[in-house]
C-alpha cells in the first residue's frame, strides 16, 4: 500500500545526482492544432508534468544551453477511427536536431495505420529514445506526418525530453 501510495505522489523533476541538477526537460502532449508539417509539433512546458530546467522551450523546439551527452526521448499516442476499405497508410514519427541551421533527423519510427483486419479502430504508440552529443545553442524538435493521428489527453501519454547524462 506504501509503494502505491508513493507512486501516485511522484512527480517529475530535474535530473538529480550526487546533489547536482542537471540540465534537462520534459514536456507534455498539446491537442494538435496546426497540421502544418513546416513547424514542429507544440508542446506543453510548464504545467502539470512538464518542466525545463537549464534548457529553453520555443515554437516547439528545445534548446540545448549546455554541450554534453544527452539521452533524448519522443513518445506519441496514435489512434484513429479507420473507414471501412481504407488502405494500409504510413505515418512518420522523428526528432530531428536544428544546428546552425541545418536540421538533421536524429531518429525516426514509421509504421503503418488503418491495417487493421475488420477493426474500425486503430491504436499505437510510437517511441523514439537514443543519447546523443549535443552543443550549446542546438535545437530539438518533434514532427510527424499525419498529425491527426496524435492522441494527447493525458500528459502521461504524449511527452518529449531529453536530460544530460
Amino acid at each position: 500500500v506504501t509503494m502505491k501510495l508513493e507512486a501516485q505522489q511522484m512527480k517529475m523533476n530535474p535530473a538529480f545526482r550526487d546533489g547536482q541538477l542537471f540540465p534537462s526537460a520534459h514536456l507534455t502532449g498539446l491537442t494538435v492544432k496546426n497540421t502544418s508539417l513546416d513547424k514542429p509539433l507544440q508542446w506543453e512546458s510548464t504545467h502539470g508534468l512538464a518542466f525545463l530546467h537549464e534548457m529553453e522551450y520555443s515554437d516547439g523546439s528545445i534548446r540545448c544551453k549546455k554541450s554534453g551527452l544527452y539521452f533524448v526521448y519522443s513518445k506519441l499516442q496514435l489512434g484513429v477511427v479507420c473507414a471501412t476499405g481504407d488502405p494500409s497508410l504510413v505515418f512518420t514519427h522523428s526528432v530531428n536536431l536544428r544546428t546552425m541551421g541545418s536540421v538533421t533527423q536524429l531518429m525516426v519510427n514509421s509504421g503503418g495505420f488503418c491495417d487493421n483486419q475488420g477493426s474500425k479502430v486503430w491504436k499505437r504508440s510510437s517511441f523514439l529514445g537514443s543519447s546523443f552529443l549535443l552543443e550549446e545553442g542546438d535545437d530539438i524538435f518533434v514532427n510527424m506526418s499525419h498529425r491527426n493521428l496524435i492522441r494527447a489527453q493525458l500528459q502521461s501519454t504524449t511527452f518529449f525530453g531529453l536530460f544530460m547524462l
